[in-house]
């Protein structure tokens, strides 16, 4: 049986068995997702879309997290994609590369106010996308990121069409054509970072994975055997490193993909990559008193992360959080990092000690895989009295061997405006089988 059978017959099981770890997951995903949302509301990307999408609204029923005009489904899809990824503040996952939580439930909260979907089967739909993002991304490899596509967006939008296949209860056929449709939306280019397009594409992929959902709802039908194929998604998308979709797995093998290879939650509102150096930065406050004395400063780091964290000196907060050097300087000196952190024009002290870093890359082997501790981070700070202190970092607050606890991530949705009866609503096993929309809106 081919991959997409096995795959989509086991995704539209009236109902998916979830343990306790993948649920108290997908409940932190959940909660992360919409903290991000309500992070990114006042954003400049955030204010354009939103403008867009009331110029081109028609029917308008949709609420919006975070307040703002009804707008259509397509609309507040968009809308709830870009506020979440506005500030670089949503989940990451190392296999794909990609942003899992926020395409996929940016489109979930929209449609739960079409449809009456409970939490509990919004978290089967978010587990189900998230299962195909991991198994795409091993067959294509981190090459595909590497390479330059924006895996949230090639990816994601795969992964939302099958989160919305589930909670609209298609049915396996119906589910096949719709994940496949979906590789017509696969688009998006890692030069887009530092600029507003960026947040665009989760946008684009919570938008085209309900559309993609709805097409094959409605009857649209698409080409299910597109991935293995020659000149197929797996062929074109990826590289000599890419493998086809492996169809040698049990129904009971799938479900697990997030518990063997965790999402990372963010602790700091900028790019994953960027992670490594705050912390190394907040370590390097207690041990240098006096800041001035710092001759010069290097960061060594895996090479493939320069194409994403390529921005030195940052001319604005869109490119702080992907500038490696700037997040350094600013944890170093303030000993903290917040949302106030990337605003250059408040942290000039930051930006003149940008000056004295310098960025050196080093190779890594085809196998690469983003955070693997083999791979660190390594500051070295020179003193003007010629003493020197090296830090290096290989694991991060919020990644795989050291995750967020529920209190962080319940103090970032409390901190990004989240209102603690919903909060508390979500947390309560009781409101499990509630509608979505009457918790959150």
């Amino acid at each position: 049986m081919s991959f997409h059978k096995k795959f989509c017959n086991w995704a539209s099981q009236k109902k998916i068995n979830i343990n306790k770890v993948t649920y108290k997951r997908a409940e932190n995903a959940f909660i992360d997702t919409l903290a991000c949302i309500l992070s990114g509301v006042k954003e400049k990307q955030s204010k354009v879309a939103l403008k867009y999408c009331l110029e081109n609204n028609n029917s308008k029923n949709i609420k919006i997290f975070g307040g703002g005009k009804k707008l259509s489904i397509s609309a507040a899809c968009f809308l709830h994609g870009v506020r979440s990824a506005s500030i670089d503040f949503d989940d990451y996952e190392y296999v794909a590369g990609s942003h899992p939580s926020a395409p996929i439930f940016s489109a979930l909260i929209s449609i739960a106010q079409m449809k009456n979907i409970s939490i509990e089967e919004t978290y089967e739909g978010w587990v189900v996308g998230y299962e195909l993002i991991i198994k795409l991304g091993q067959a294509l490899s981190y090459d595909h990121y590497y390479k330059g596509w924006h895996s949230a967006n090639t990816i994601g939008v795969i992964g939302t069409a099958a989160a919305v296949s589930k909670v609209l209860k298609l049915n396996a056929d119906q589910m096949a054509n719709a994940i496949s449709i979906a590789t017509s939306f696969s688009s998006g280019l890692k030069q887009q970072f530092g600029k507003d397009t960026k947040a665009f594409h989760i946008g684009f992929a919570a938008q085209a994975g309900v559309q993609s959902a709805l097409l094959a709802k409605n009857g649209g039908t698409a080409n299910q055997d597109i991935w293995n194929i020659e000149r197929g998604f797996i062929e074109l998308y990826g590289s000599k490193f890419s493998k086809k979709l492996n169809n040698n797995f049990k129904r009971s093998d799938l479900g697990n993909a997030i518990i063997k290879f965790p999402n990372f939650i963010k602790f700091w509102p900028v790019c994953s990559y960027s992670q490594r150096v705050i912390q190394g930065g907040l370590i390097l406050n207690k041990k240098i008193f006096i800041k001035k004395n710092i001759k010069s400063i290097t960061i060594e780091f895996p090479e493939p992360w320069f194409r994403v964290s390529k921005f030195h000196i940052p001319k604005n907060s869109t490119e702080a959080r992907f500038s490696l050097s700037y997040c350094l300087a600013t944890a170093l000196i303030n000993g903290k990092f917040d949302l106030t952190s990337l605003n250059i024009s408040k942290n000039k002290k930051s930006l003149k000690l940008t000056r004295k870093i310098k960025l050196i890359t080093y190779k890594v082997p085809n196998n690469f895989e983003d955070y693997d501790p083999k791979y660190p981070d390594i500051i070295k700070v020179i003193m003007n009295d010629g003493s020197i202190l090296i830090e290096k970092i290989s694991h991060i607050k919020g990644g795989k061997n050291n995750p967020l606890k529920d209190e962080d991530i319940d103090n970032k949705f409390l901190m990004c405006g989240g209102k603690k009866n919903i909060l508390n609503k979500i947390r309560n096993q009781k409101y499990k089988k509630k509608n979505l929309k009457e918790i959150i809106f």
